[in-house]
């Protein structure tokens, strides 16, 4: 069995301060009783012993007791079944809980490992909460501890993804949506699936997928891109490429990069950082010159002005050598971060884009605390790219996936704490001032309760 969390990124230990590695149970602030027991307990009941079953609750934030259970809270449901309560978004630090039956870990075991910090109750037992570098993916911590127990875990079962699609295609033709697009962390295997549904006459959505290229979210432990894997990973992509029909598409190569800015800012454990790159500049560029010369329409995923700015030196670059002309249409998600004039050269070289409008809703304080307040005037900001002419379109990645909810929070701004981030509410160039609560002034109404930010990964993307 295995219940999933989402984004714990403010519980024990807080973000701001170091992990604690020990802690006795007569100290700690966390219920032996627990909801999270209380679901768990009524999955196992209908589940045989040794099945998996997956369910899904909001965030710690909303339980009763504001915390995640341990393991003696879970062992109140079932002994039988190993329970895993995920870190399920990339945020570091962050938390995971284990019933006895899915530990797997004794008193022997350090009370940290290469980031991971193992809590323990003052006999020095594990208490089945561990904290750090335990997000399930863009986990980049090359932490052989984390690869050898997250490597046990059968996180994907293929049987469940077949009826999972047909519920979520069934939700989001509910909602009004008839077009998906999958280009973000899609292997062949994923894309297969629905190539499946589609030779089965199953697609409810029309549906355009990208393969991802030198891919990196999902992987335990990720190998450093060289030109060899690129060229590996570009063959596969190719040898999938087609137009299927009216109802299922392949096309295009996916790219990443993880939030590098232009100035230093305090990373997860209080450290100085400014990012991080999946893919050195070198092999960026011979994957989208390789790309362009193969025909396959470029999908690029970042997030931090100095990103942009590379990416864009980059185009710049393939735009003088005539490479490409600028009638591609190449896409980059989520672009987190964006100034007026990186919307403007990008419009330049006719790029379109997708934006996850729960990066303000759920991390837009956690922006402002670790960059600085200056950083939300570049925060998705969807006013700025369509007034340079670039066409946008809201994803699910991170939430919300409703797309009523995703127009609703491209508007105000909202962020978690239930302000408005002083982001491109104007015209190119412009704030909107100071945050305005929600509601305010005339302001739409907010996004009722926490679940756009606590939203999981959806496998539909509008």
């Amino acid at each position: 069995m295995r219940a999933r969390s989402t984004s714990p990124d403010q519980s024990w230990p807080p973000a701001s301060s170091t992990p604690t590695p020990t802690c006795s149970t007569s100290r700690c602030p966390w219920p032996r009783s627990s909801t999270s027991a209380r679901h768990a307990r009524g999955r196992t009941s209908s589940t045989p012993s040794g099945s998996a079953h997956f369910y899904e609750k909001e965030s710690w934030r909303d339980l009763p007791e504001g915390a995640l259970p341990d393991a003696a809270a879970l062992d109140a449901a079932t002994t039988e079944h190993p329970v895993m309560i995920q870190a399920w978004a990339p945020h570091v630090p962050n938390h995971a809980a284990f019933n006895s039956a899915a530990l797997g870990i004794d008193a022997d075991l350090p009370d940290g490992e290469g980031g991971i910090t193992v809590e323990k109750d003052a006999g020095g037992r594990p208490t089945g909460r561990v904290s750090g570098a335990v997000n399930d993916y863009y986990n980049h911590t090359h932490n052989d501890f984390r690869a050898e127990v997250w490597g046990r875990i059968p996180f994907i079962q293929p049987q469940l993804l077949p009826p999972a699609l047909s519920g979520a295609m069934a939700e989001q033709n509910g909602l009004g949506v008839t077009t998906i697009y999958e280009g973000h962390a899609m292997d062949p295997e994923h894309i297969g699936v629905y190539e499946a549904l589609y030779q089965a006459g199953a697609l409810t959505l029309r549906v355009l997928a990208a393969p991802e290229v030198l891919g990196s979210a999902l992987d335990i432990k990720v190998a450093a891109p060289d030109e060899d894997k690129l060229a590996e990973h570009l063959a596969k992509a190719e040898a999938i490429q087609g137009d299927r029909g009216e109802m299922f598409k392949v096309n295009g190569p996916g790219y990443n990069g993880h939030l590098a800015m232009r100035e230093p800012y305090k990373g997860p454990y209080g450290e100085t950082t400014e990012g991080h790159w999946f893919i050195p500049s070198d092999i960026i560029e011979l994957a989208l010159r390789e790309a362009a010369r193969r025909g396959l329409r470029v999908n690029l995923c970042g997030g931090g002005l100095k990103e942009h700015d590379v990416v864009l030196d980059l185009l710049g670059k393939l735009r003088t050598d005539g490479v490409i002309k600028g009638g591609e249409h190449w896409i980059f998600q989520h672009s987190i971060f964006l100034d007026a004039r990186q919307a403007e050269r990008y419009a330049g070289h006719g790029f379109d884009m997708t934006v996850s409008t729960a990066f303000t809703y759920g991390k837009g304080e956690m922006y402002r605390e670790r960059m600085g307040e200056q950083v939300l005037a570049d925060l998705n900001a969807f006013r700025r790219m369509l007034d340079s002419g670039i066409k946008v379109a809201a994803g699910t990645d991170w939430g919300p996936k409703n797309p009523w909810e995703s127009m609703a929070l491209a508007v105000t701004h909202t962020m978690g704490k239930g302000v408005r981030a002083p982001t491109t509410a104007g015209r190119s160039g412009s704030a909107s001032g100071r945050p305005t609560p929600c509601g305010a002034g005339g302001r739409p109404r907010c996004s009722a309760g926490p679940a756009s930010a606590t939203s999981t990964r959806s496998v539909t993307r509008t």
